[in-house]
């Protein structure tokens, strides 16, 4: 049914004269600024964390409730890393030249490093950081220190942060750390300057190496669940993408579709789908890439002009936008998941309108239809049942005409929904049957 009605809108905006604009990401904040890390708030997933490093502007902590227009600095203190607590998200934790802790949200912070800095190492960072999910007492931090010869470290607390003991790290340190959330204690390491990935099955006491994939430090390491089968993830500097279906005991190289020459930075799973950063060696060129779990080949989804020409960081997917975010070195963009494509019909029409979707009843994707007879802007929103708001297909200024958008529900359950076209003089509702 989906690929009969996708094939109707294709006819319909061949039959007509048209331009056909693709969804685009866009800048929503934290311009000039070098985004990190990002993260979202475990207890209500409309609050988005960014963390900044120093480069055009000091660095940060920030805090954001509207999807990243608006934001509020929390910590004025550069943040290679970011972690809340699992059970209490009161508490943060943030890796800078120091380790810092807040208790209350991040309204006020203290150094909760206590053993682990010193005169000699006082000029180092703190990063990456993690929490073991099933004991939240328990944290893993890796510190790097030097300005020509890099020396890392590791310490491990077991009561918070108030006091912590130095381990026999993986050789070099980590460049990048993973709890396994299906193994108790179980706790990945890439190590900073050899090609391997540490396995640490006491939370970091004692280390084996566990698996070699090309050559470069591993940036990012994932363990998640598809289809119920627990999948290992690896991004490597210098070699790509590598997924382990097998506990780590096979393991597959899948850059098909990514140019040549390319560092993968981060890796995000969205439902079936992964997105990752990537940018070219020996220059500034980057982008974001798309692939279906099941059959791993790469799809440009954003590219250089898109981001201005910035390095692609971390990527972060919001439920309660349906946005995937990207940090780069030039603050936050968004893309908008829930809005496939939006045609546009070149046609004058002389009034303002909200047609019916079609199909409605509809199962995952619909197609809107608005026509503004002159130049607007344009709000058209989704709500439920309940009026509660759940999100924006459009919001933007748009010339008289014949739009339609292609809506996908994906993540919505079966239900009544309503979509409401607002201009500044006018304004139509009309009803949704979502059936699943």
């Amino acid at each position: 049914m989906n690929k009969i009605i996708l094939l109707l809108f294709l006819i319909g905006a061949f039959l007509f004269p048209h331009s056909l604009q693709a969804q685009q990401w866009q800048q929503v904040g934290l311009e000039g600024q070098w985004v990190h890390v990002l993260i979202v708030d475990p207890a209500d997933r409309s609050i988005l964390y960014a963390g900044c490093v120093a480069r055009e502007k000091d660095g940060g902590l920030y805090r954001s409730t509207d999807g990243g227009t608006t934001w509020e600095l929390l910590l004025n203190e550069d943040v290679w890393d970011f972690d809340i607590h699992p059970q209490d998200p009161n508490i943060f934790y943030v890796c800078s030249d120091r380790v810092l802790k807040s208790m209350n949200k991040g309204e006020t912070w203290f150094y909760a490093d206590s053993g682990t800095v010193d005169a000699e190492h006082a000029a180092g960072m703190f990063g990456p950081l993690v929490i073991n999910p099933n004991n939240p007492q328990m944290l893993l931090v890796s510190q790097a220190y030097g300005l020509t010869i890099r020396t890392s470290l590791m310490y491990k607390s077991e009561n918070a942060g108030k006091s912590w003991h130095k381990l026999a790290s993986p050789p070099h340190g980590a460049s990048a750390l993973a709890v396994d959330p299906f193994c108790d204690n179980t706790v990945y390491a890439g190590d900073r300057a050899t090609d391997y990935v540490y396995k640490s099955t006491d939370f970091g006491e004692t280390w084996e190496s566990w698996q070699y994939a090309g050559t470069g430090h591993a940036n990012d390491i994932k363990i998640v669940s598809i289809d119920s089968a627990v999948v290992h993830i690896v991004v490597r500097s210098n070699s790509g993408f590598y997924i382990s279906r097998d506990g780590g005991t096979t393991w597959e190289q899948k850059n098909e579709g990514l140019p040549q020459s390319s560092k993968i930075t981060h890796v995000c799973l969205v439902d079936s789908d992964f997105y990752i950063s990537i940018h070219k060696f020996y220059s500034n060129e980057t982008g974001v890439f798309k692939s279906h779990v099941s059959d791993i080949h790469w799809e440009l989804v954003g590219n250089y002009e898109e981001f201005q020409g910035v390095i692609v960081g971390p990527l972060l997917y919001s439920t309660h936008f349906d946005k995937l975010f990207a940090g780069t070195g030039n603050g936050l963009f968004c893309y908008d998941l829930s809005v496939e494509v939006e045609t546009e019909v070149k046609q004058s029409p002389q009034s303002f309108s909200l047609k019916q979707n079609y199909p409605n009843p509809f199962n995952n994707n619909t197609v809107i239809e608005y026509e503004l007879k002159k130049t607007a802007h344009v709000i058209l929103d989704i709500y439920d049942i309940n009026g509660t708001w759940i999100k924006s297909l459009v919001n933007d200024r748009k010339s008289q005409g014949v739009y339609k958008v292609m809506f996908s529900s994906q993540r919505l359950g079966s239900g009544v929904y309503f979509c409401q076209l607002k201009t500044d003089s006018f304004s139509e509702t009309r009803k949704l049957l979502l059936i699943k």
